[in-house]
């Protein structure tokens, strides 16, 4: 049994075009992975929040991290909002 794509009548130097919803065995998975996406912003935002410990003398600096930080939790908690009631991926 192989897990190649096969095209009925296809050659080698031909392309068709697949479902948008089919796995595709010839190039690979193709998907999102949208807990991973939230993981790595969380990480972002401790990191941000992290780096208001500093040497620096004015709090512009602090302003924007806070901001970015805030964002991207709202951002986070978008998207479980968002895709709540929905199957897991």
């Amino acid at each position: 049994m192989s897990t190649e794509v096969q095209h009925a009548g296809s050659e080698l130097g031909e392309w068709k075009r697949e479902p948008m919803d089919a796995p595709s065995a010839r190039f690979g998975w193709h998907g999102e992975s949208p807990a991973w996406y939230r993981v790595v912003l969380g990480i972002a935002a401790v990191g941000l929040l992290v780096m208001l410990v500093g040497n620096q003398k004015g709090h512009v600096e602090d302003i924007y991290l806070v901001g970015f930080a805030i964002a991207s939790i709202l951002w986070i908690m978008r998207s479980f909002i968002v895709n709540r009631g929905k199957w897991k991926r």
